[in-house]
């Protein structure tokens, strides 16, 4: 969804997180989230509940991998749209741009690049070496 984009030249002007700063990512927000929505509008599949049983087995293998594979990405698309929604919730608080575990900075590059991000690269890091070693 996001290309690599330069830190916008009012950022350096203003202090963190200033109001043009947050009605930048808000914008941001807005219009992936209405992204994500149009795409879910347009993917939705016809089911046709007899096709299965009445295909082959090579159609019915093939309708059932596409319908799994539909519901894959509708599912990644409504856990992006709820991680939208808590980013424009933390932009609300007040609380958006700063690491929810450790109140550091999140830093503009990342936001800009991930406006969904919640946590520094620090505490990411930190937090998936923690997953990798109770796997």
């Amino acid at each position: 969804m996001f290309k690599l984009e330069p830190v916008p030249s009012f950022f350096e002007d203003e202090p963190y997180m200033s109001l043009n700063q947050l009605h930048y990512f808000q914008n941001k927000l807005l219009g992936w989230r209405k992204e994500v929505c149009d795409k879910l509008s347009r993917n939705f599949p016809a089911f046709d509940k007899h096709a299965e049983q009445t295909a082959d087995w090579v159609d019915a293998a093939a309708l059932q991998t596409q319908n799994q594979l539909y519901y894959a990405n509708h599912d990644h698309a409504l856990r992006t749209l709820i991680e939208i929604d808590s980013a424009l919730q933390r932009i609300k608080s007040g609380t958006f741009g700063f690491c929810i575990e450790s109140g550091d900075e999140i830093g503009f590059k990342r936001l800009i690049a991930l406006p969904i991000a919640k946590y520094s690269i620090d505490t990411q890091e930190e937090l998936e070496k923690r997953n990798k070693t109770v796997r």
